[in-house]
């Protein structure tokens, strides 16, 4: 059970719905989801937290929506 609690806390390049999921947040998903994956090919977030994720895409200029 720790393992899963602990795995939930790290962004999962390989599941579309993860990407879906965090760039649905922000005022442009399509936007974001492309940005993301190009991140995950480039190996940039690998073993990135959710929360590494938010803060790099808020960096960039993506707005969250209201």
């Amino acid at each position: 059970m720790d393992n899963v609690k602990r795995d939930n806390k790290y962004f999962n390049c390989g599941e579309d719905h993860e990407i879906r999921h965090v760039a649905g947040q922000y005022r442009d998903p399509e936007e974001v989801a492309a940005y993301i994956r190009q991140e995950c090919v480039s190996g940039h977030i690998h073993y990135w937290t959710h929360e590494k994720v938010y803060a790099l895409l808020d960096k960039k200029g993506f707005k969250k929506k209201s």
